[in-house]
């Protein structure tokens, strides 16, 4: 959980904004409000401050509708970031401070009792990059696979963090049943040079590129999402040669985007919310086998209505304020 401190004016320089606009953020804390606001039991487990900024994330959390039980209180101050736009439209991060309460979330923070009556656990890769979050993010992960969870994973990475941190998401990618990067993760995954990485998405270039990943890290689904050119899902496809990857196109969404930030996460709050409905009200409970019964039209219309909910989350400046709702218990599918 973090305070995000998103600036109003365009720069690349953290001295110049003069004004911020704060903000509920973290990915998982964003795709936690998400999962609420379409009206998904959802828990959350993170470590804040004894402060203000923890009190402030609470709140804001809480009155969204997310269940805040596992979220402990520490003696160290609530993780905060400072968010600039430049000229281009590219984000840049600013994190503080090192280490704060977020980082030293520890196992011991862990309780099991998270795991009941639940579906999913979704994970990032912003979670990996300093200890002792990182080992207590792994061990979760390994804790919801053996308990029969869904595990989805997102790969955003800071590409200047330690070796270590590179290789804990890579072995959460290996063995989680969803991964989901953007273009730039999807280049640096595949270790293209970091100029590469800096390039606008190309959509012919990432069904090229898909099928490889995948390949790669042999998870059941890759999910590439590539901002205003939709998004591509891969999933397993049985053939008399083997198993294939098999793409899945979703059109985007066509909206004036105010800013992109936490769109991703809209983006990934919304196949989660649709995934949770559809295999837990089906037959089969939602664990890995109940993947296999989801056809190519399902994907497809899981990914098509996240492109929707991905884009409307631009229209604010806050990663939260413009997320998407609906109500998934009744059945009721709106977006406003």
């Amino acid at each position: 959980m973090t305070v995000d401190w998103i600036a109003l004016e365009a720069s690349d320089d953290i001295d110049a904004p003069s004004t911020f606009l704060r903000s509920t953020g973290g990915n998982a804390a964003n795709v936690a409000h998400g999962l609420a606001r379409l009206g998904i039991d959802v828990r959350l487990a993170a470590k804040v401050g004894n402060d203000m900024h923890g009190r402030y994330l609470k709140n804001r959390l809480q009155n969204a509708g997310v269940d805040l039980d596992y979220v402990v209180t520490g003696s160290e101050p609530t993780a905060q970031c400072y968010v600039l736009t430049d000229a281009i439209g590219e984000n840049l991060f600013t994190n503080w401070p090192r280490p704060n309460a977020s980082h030293l979330y520890d196992i011991d923070d862990f309780d099991p009792g998270m795991f009941e009556d639940a579906n999913l656990l979704h994970a990032t890769g912003i979670s990996l990059t300093m200890e002792p979050r990182r080992s207590a993010v792994v061990e979760i992960v390994d804790r919801a696979l053996a308990h029969g969870l869904i595990v989805s994973f997102d790969a955003g990475f800071p590409t200047g963090e330690a070796a270590l941190a590179h290789s804990a998401a890579r072995g959460i990618m290996q063995k989680c049943h969803i991964v989901k990067v953007n273009w730039p993760e999807l280049l640096y995954w595949l270790d293209c040079d970091q100029a590469d990485q800096m390039s606008e998405p190309d959509l012919e270039r990432a069904r090229k590129l898909g099928p490889l990943l995948k390949q790669k890290l042999l998870c059941p689904v890759l999910i590439v999402t590539l901002s205003r050119l939709g998004s591509l899902v891969y999933i397993d496809e049985m053939s008399d040669d083997g198993k294939a990857a098999k793409e899945i196109f979703a059109e985007p969404y066509q909206i004036e985007c105010i800013a992109g930030v936490g769109a991703g996460d809209a983006y990934t709050a919304w196949m989660l919310a649709e995934l949770n409905t559809t295999l837990a009200c089906s037959a089969n409970k939602a664990d890995e086998k109940a993947l296999n019964y989801l056809l190519q039209a399902d994907w497809q219309t899981i990914a098509t209505r996240a492109n929707k909910a991905g884009a409307l989350a631009t229209r604010t400046v806050s990663a939260c304020d413009g997320q998407a709702r609906a109500d998934f218990k009744t059945g009721k599918y709106f977006i406003d």
